[in-house]
């Protein structure tokens, strides 16, 4: 379990569904205890894993905000075309 006095929002993340999907991406500081799946229907399974080896199967938007967190980067676009910012 972790106080939230003790967690620290590396990334969020956004997905263009109706209506738009936001995701918040906590880091606690410690932790004490196991964790729980409280989505059983949704969930096959929580482990422990390397942030630089997830398993296969992992749900897409995580996989990304994962990654973003390695990378130093706060926000992620799922689900968007990325298309260059034209020149004005």
């Amino acid at each position: 379990m972790a106080e939230s006095a003790r967690l620290r929002l590396p990334c969020t993340s956004v997905t263009p569904a109706c209506p738009a999907r936001f995701g918040f991406f906590f880091e606690p500081d410690r932790w004490e205890g196991e964790p729980v799946n409280r989505e059983l229907r949704k969930h096959s399974e929580l482990v422990w894993a390397d942030p630089a080896s997830l398993q296969p199967g992992t749900v897409d938007y995580t996989a990304k905000a994962i990654g973003a967190i390695q990378q130093g980067c706060s926000f992620t676009r799922n689900g968007w075309l990325h298309q260059p910012l034209q020149p004005s």
